[in-house]
């Protein structure tokens, strides 16, 4: 076990890797969690090829713990990294990532860009096959959210100027 944890080509101590960095997720110890990502992401980094699905999901699960710790910065590199690694017939996890990387975008009051890819989140939503109807109405809203932000802002600014 140990030797197949120092070479890190294993499959083993990749899964081991990312299952110990969910544990460590689940009880919000961020920094041994991203650790624990990292290593499985340079593990899984072995075999790009048939690894696509485990390296763009555990490139999202590190980008939602650095959102949460506020390096929006990073966090918007691994969603959108992730999001290039599917394939296009992915729409259950594209729809995740692309509804992650809009809630980041919100964070930074980035309001276009959240708009862009929470409707991006529900149109692979919809095309995807597990997809409920919940998780579309809860993009939508979230959207009509931020749509919301952006008509505030215009009218703030209008009236800024009429003053």
């Amino acid at each position: 076990l140990l030797q197949e944890e120092i070479d890190g080509k294993s499959s083993f101590a990749a899964n081991l890797h990312n299952k110990l960095g969910v544990l460590y997720d689940s009880k919000r110890q961020d920094l041994l969690a991203i650790q624990h990502y990292t290593a499985a992401l340079q593990c899984y980094m072995n075999w790009p090829d048939t690894h696509r699905n485990e390296i763009a999901i555990t490139r999202h699960n590190i980008a939602v713990i650095q959102r949460d710790l506020g390096d929006y910065e990073q966090a918007c590199l691994h969603l959108r990294e992730s999001l290039s690694i599917l394939s296009e017939d992915e729409y259950d996890l594209r729809s995740q990532f692309c509804s992650a990387l809009a809630e980041t975008y919100t964070k930074i009051e980035n309001w276009a860009c959240a708009r862009e890819y929470f409707q991006q989140a529900i149109m692979l939503a919809t095309q995807a096959k597990c997809s409920t109807n919940s998780v579309i109405a809860t993009y939508k809203t979230k959207l009509e959210n931020v749509i919301s932000m952006m008509d505030n802002i215009t009218i703030g600014n209008s009236i800024q100027r009429q003053t």
